[in-house]
């Protein structure tokens, strides 16, 4: 059974990691998706939200598929 400091060793590696590494853009590319799925949204009268959504979804799983680091 494991020991209440093993827990904490386990939390501070955990904490020590920078998550900015990992993500490496794909909030930026998340971002812009979302700005390109409103301007389609609004110029074909899709909604707006709901588009915004897809944009982003799309865009921040095209940044993280292609630019994959295997940390």
């Amino acid at each position: 059974m494991a020991t209440p400091t093993d827990y904490l060793e386990k939390a501070k590696s955990i904490r020590s990691t920078n998550i900015f590494d990992k993500t490496k853009g794909t909030l930026t590319s998340s971002a812009i998706g979302a700005g390109v799925g409103i301007l389609v949204g609004y110029s074909r009268g899709y909604n707006i939200l709901f588009s915004a959504f897809i944009g982003g979804a799309l865009g921040g799983l095209t940044s993280y598929f292609l630019t994959k680091n295997d940390k």
